[in-house]
């Protein structure tokens, strides 16, 4: 009887990938999976770990997302862009421009796009409230790691994007690694 009451609450913990295959085919993220995505350069990796933080704050979860190798706020950005970009395609009205990320953050779209920048502002104010990012600024560690994870009180959903740029001694790149997983 414990062991199916336990199954069944972790309906209530379970996760989401934010793409539907994924979620269909691996019933989402459960309580205590560890997942590794790795792919070459510039595939999509800190895309995909964006989607996946969208997809669960959206649903009120709470996210820590460490963004080892981004610029300050790109995380915030690229989550931000989606929702500009679902206000931009719901209006029928919409000004006949050819929208992509790289305008949008180079203000190219300011002036004639400023009433879906402002809903996507509104939404990302009240809906993010659970959603938190780390910047690594220098030296990253998995001691500095532990005493972050230790200083979050309650969360859902830890993403660290690109695991491998934490600082470690080089000789003990193996190590280092499970230590951190």
């Amino acid at each position: 009887k414990a062991e199916l009451e336990g199954r069944l609450k972790m309906r209530e913990r379970l996760l989401s990938f934010g793409v539907d295959y994924l979620d269909d085919s691996m019933a989402g993220i459960l309580p205590n999976d560890l997942v590794l995505i790795g792919a070459g350069s510039g595939v999509g990796k800190t895309q995909i770990c964006c989607n996946i933080a969208l997809a669960n704050i959206e649903k009120g979860k709470r996210v820590h997302y460490f963004a080892l190798e981004a610029d300050q706020f790109e995380i915030e950005r690229r989550l931000k862009f989606q929702l500009f970009a679902k206000y931009f395609f719901q209006d029928p009205d919409r000004p006949k421009i050819n929208l992509s990320f790289s305008s949008w953050i180079m203000g190219d779209m300011w002036e004639s796009c400023k009433l879906y920048e402002a809903q996507a502002d509104d939404e990302f104010t009240k809906k993010y409230k659970n959603y938190w990012t780390f910047y690594k600024q220098d030296k990253f560690d998995v001691s500095d790691m532990v005493y972050n994870v230790i200083g979050i009180a309650e969360t859902d959903l830890i993403i660290i994007d690109h695991v491998h740029y934490f600082d470690y001694d080089e000789d003990r790149e193996n190590k280092a690694i499970k230590e951190i997983a």
